[in-house]
């Protein structure tokens, strides 16, 4: 591979590793989703938000999943890995909210895991037992 080549090669990835990054918005204002669920309740960090006010719970609403199925929706600090040799990313969520179907809405507290100023995400699975892949969609704040 040339040298031009594989300079374009790492900018490429190095964007694409910032995209998460990129969408994150004020807590208190509500931000679309649109995210396709793994299968046998498999978690996906769909969203994230600065979270404005520790003590809040954020809102999940006007959902929309596809067939008939159900999500069950949290929201959630990760905590990324220090460096080599530390532990992996631990994800810490609040309070789970089960079995959201089309046009749900509901309130997801954070338990105080997310604190003012930090990262809150949006995480969502479907149900237990769905062994098929689920998209997805709607809005939250995570407040």
């Amino acid at each position: 591979m040339r040298k031009s080549t594989k300079i374009a090669t790492i900018g490429v990835l190095a964007a694409a590793l910032m995209l998460p990054a990129a969408n994150a918005v004020a807590g208190t204002s509500y931000a679309g989703f649109s995210t396709t669920l793994p299968a046998l309740q498999q978690g996906v960090l769909a969203v994230n938000q600065i979270k404005s006010n520790a003590s809040a719970a954020g809102d999940i609403r006007s959902i929309s999943v596809g067939s008939d199925y159900n999500l069950n929706a949290r929201q959630c600090r990760l905590d990324r890995a220090a460096g080599p040799g530390s532990t992996p990313a631990q994800v810490t969520c609040g309070t789970e909210r089960f079995n959201l179907g089309d046009g749900a809405s509901a309130t997801l507290p954070s338990g105080s895991h997310v604190a003012a100023g930090n990262r809150a995400y949006l995480q969502l699975h479907n149900s237990t037992w769905a062994v098929v892949r689920v998209s997805a969609s709607g809005s939250w704040r995570s407040n």
